[in-house]
């Protein structure tokens, strides 16, 4: 009898929470080179240099990505640690953010190698790569 009420309870704590994200946003950049991909409910963007693509988001992909942010703490976005520094040295092709937008706050990660994301994000910049 409890089971039901613990299942219902989060759904919709789950429900919630994918209300509250309002856009997801990877960023990469070096000199000479800028990439912006931006996930909001409805929509995914793609700035490379000031020239966008833009698509429908569907409905499956958006639930995916609540999916793994709903295991990703927001609130300690800022403390993950990076894995490498390669950026720092021009070694990395690109130095990379996440960024998540919430009705109360925004959320940015530290700056990571683009292919050497903090182990807590690996699965939501896979995610927003392959969109």
């Amino acid at each position: 009898m409890k089971t039901p009420f613990f299942i219902s309870l989060f759904l919709l704590a789950f429900e919630g929470f994918s209300q509250k994200i309002a856009s997801i946003a990877l960023n990469e950049s070096t000199r000479g080179f800028r990439r912006e991909i931006t996930i909001t409910p409805n929509e995914y963007t793609l700035d490379e240099n000031s020239i966008t693509f833009k698509k429908k988001l569907s409905a499956e992909d958006w639930n995916e990505l609540m999916k793994i942010c709903a295991v990703i703490k927001l609130q300690e976005l800022s403390k993950f640690k990076f894995i490498s520094r390669k950026r720092t040295k021009n070694a990395a092709a690109l130095q990379a953010t996440i960024e998540v937008v919430t009705a109360e706050r925004k959320y940015q990660s530290p700056t990571f190698d683009h292919n050497n994301p903090p182990k807590e994000l690996v699965a939501l910049v896979n995610k927003l790569r392959n969109l």
